[in-house]
């Protein structure tokens, strides 16, 4: 059974051109939204709609400073074997039960797959140690689980 939450929190770490944060908005427009990046230029082209707070910083360490519950961590930044490791361990604590943690990147097409190997090796690694995240469907290059 799916829980709801009445004012949830997404975390969007990896803003890029900020496509998945404004998915994310219109997905639950109560939202408190946040996307954690360590750059963002375009920043100022951020699509009105989105109300996003943006946050400028490492993922893998900002979460030391984030305060409360996520209710939905979509991680899509650092695409390496430790930073994906390192997101994992600092922000899948902070998912309330019932939270969604999807993880961008993990099937890919064969000319890039080298090159996000260390995304799939990190999560499947923690997928093994887990017992208290279920595996839920997710269509293309996604691979998300929520927190039982």
């Amino acid at each position: 059974m799916e829980e709801v939450f009445g004012e949830p929190v997404i975390v969007n770490i990896g803003i890029f051109r900020g496509a998945s944060m404004y998915y994310l908005r219109a997905g639950s427009p109560r939202a408190v939204l946040y996307g954690i990046d360590t750059e963002y230029p375009q920043g100022a082209i951020l699509h009105p709609s989105c109300d996003a707070v943006v946050v400028i910083a490492n993922s893998a360490k900002y979460h030391k400073k984030f305060r409360g519950r996520v209710h939905m961590l979509f991680v899509d930044g650092d695409h390496s074997y430790e930073g994906v490791k390192a997101d994992i361990a600092g922000w899948t604590p902070k998912i309330a039960p019932g939270g969604v943690v999807a993880f961008h990147d993990f099937k890919t097409e064969p000319r890039v797959a080298r090159k996000h190997a260390g995304i799939k090796k990190a999560i499947l690694e923690w997928e093994k140690l887990t017992t208290e995240w279920e595996l839920i469907d997710a269509p293309g290059s996604l691979r998300a689980y929520r927190r039982l």
